[in-house]
């Protein structure tokens, strides 16, 4: 349920989230919003639900930033350009965007340090289905990965071949992730030898289920990614798509 309520102090959020039964669902325009109490708690145009928080220090660093950045438009209508982007509404449109807050070698080592990820697929009948599964990562970011031509998910890859992947931070209190969206396909010859080359590289064991019979590798091409880490203050999110992705350096 989604209420309409504005303007509530912003102090609010910390009380509404420590009791709380469950997490607040939240609808905002510019920095007013609102929680499971009515309360207003001032964050950015967004359409938020939260499942039941259990990390409350992250948590209220997360609105921390909220309450600061509606402070700071209090004493300055003026706005600036956010450096925490949070939310969708406030990215700018990729060809505006030209800060590089993360380097290649840095997004690279972060995505290739999480050999076991979330890949997602869409079904038949339209709805999601998730996996496990072993990956590499190749120096233009595409995903390796090899599976069952009987499995789930090849089969919704063959029919709809767009593919989405969570990494996520692999040290305990890392809350770096990477959002990657793009196009699965299973490649074919110098293309093929060249990726299975660089998957037998993270797993070995990779060559002896190749005698396995229905065995295949799917590669996902990615159209979008998106890095974000909530370790620190401000917090850094930053989006690329393909163009940016070869760009960056």
């Amino acid at each position: 349920m989604v209420f309409g309520c504005r303007d509530a102090p912003m102090t609010a959020i910390e009380d509404g989230l420590r009791s709380a039964s469950r997490a607040p669902v939240l609808a905002g325009d510019g920095f007013n919003a609102c929680g499971t109490d009515g309360v207003a708690i001032g964050l950015t145009q967004a359409v938020i639900e939260y499942p039941v928080i259990t990390a409350w220090p992250s948590a209220l660093r997360l609105f921390a930033g909220a309450r600061a950045r509606s402070q700071a438009m209090t004493a300055n209508p003026v706005r600036e350009p956010l450096t925490d982007r949070r939310f969708d509404d406030e990215l700018e449109p990729f060809e505006n965007r030209s800060p590089q807050l993360i380097t290649r070698a840095a997004l690279l080592e972060f995505m290739r340090a999480n050999r076991y990820v979330v890949e997602s697929s869409v079904h038949a009948g339209g709805g999601p289905q998730s996996a496990v599964v072993g990956v590499a990562v190749s120096d233009d970011f595409e995903v390796v990965f090899d599976t069952m031509e009987s499995s789930r998910k090849a089969q919704n890859l063959r029919l709809k071949p767009e593919i989405a992947i969570v990494f996520r931070g692999v040290l305990p209190d890392d809350e770096r992730t990477v959002q990657f969206e793009g196009v699965a396909d299973e490649p074919t010859g110098a293309d093929r030898a060249r990726l299975m080359d660089l998957y037998f590289g993270v797993f070995p064991d990779g060559r002896e289920r190749q005698t396995w019979e229905g065995l295949i590798y799917v590669r996902a091409k990615p159209t979008w990614v998106r890095y974000s880490d909530y370790s620190h203050d401000p917090t850094e999110i930053v989006e690329f798509d393909q163009r940016l992705l070869r760009e960056l350096k």
